[in-house]
C-alpha cells in the first residue's frame, strides 16, 4: 500500500510542477506589456498586489490569469482522459479477490505441512464470506 501512495504523490507532484510551469510561462509572456517587471515580481509574491494596479490593468491581469487557469485545466482534462482510457484496459475477465488468495495460500500451506491432505479439502474448510 505504501508504494501505491508513493506513486500517487509522485503523480501529483509532477502535475503540480507542470501546472506551475504553464502558469508562470503564460504570465511572463502575456503580462509584459501590462505590468512593469517590479510589479510582476510583486504579483508573483502575493496576489494582493494586483489590486494596487488600477481598475483597467486589474481587469487585464485577471483575464491573463483566467487564460492561464484555462490552459492548466485543459492539460489536466487531457491527463484525466488518458487515465480513463488506460483504466479501461485494466479490466480482468477473472478478477482476483481476497478469498481466492486466502484459499490458495491455505492450500499451499496444507500441501507443505501434510502432503496426504488434498488442496480441495483445505479450501472447503475456510468459512464462506461475502466477496470483497
Amino acid at each position: 500500500m505504501g508504494a501505491l501512495t508513493q506513486i500517487r504523490v509522485l503523480g501529483g507532484t509532477v502535475a503540480l510542477a507542470i501546472c506551475s510551469a504553464i502558469m508562470s510561462n503564460h504570465l511572463r509572456d502575456n503580462l509584459t506589456g501590462i505590468v512593469t517587471p517590479a510589479e510582476f515580481q510583486e504579483i508573483a509574491e502575493t496576489f494582493g498586489a494586483i489590486d494596487r494596479l488600477g481598475p483597467e490593468r486589474v481587469a487585464k491581469v485577471r483575464i491573463v490569469f483566467a487564460e492561464g487557469y484555462r490552459r492548466q485545466f485543459q492539460l489536466l482534462a487531457g491527463f484525466s482522459g488518458a487515465a480513463l482510457l488506460a483504466a479501461l484496459f485494466l479490466t480482468s475477465r477473472h478478477p482476483v479477490n481476497v478469498q481466492d488468495v486466502a484459499r490458495q495460500r491455505e492450500g499451499v500451506e496444507a500441501n507443505t505441512s501434510d502432503s496426504a491432505r488434498p488442496v480441495v479439502q483445505a479450501q472447503e474448510e475456510l468459512p464462506r464470506t461475502s466477496q470483497v
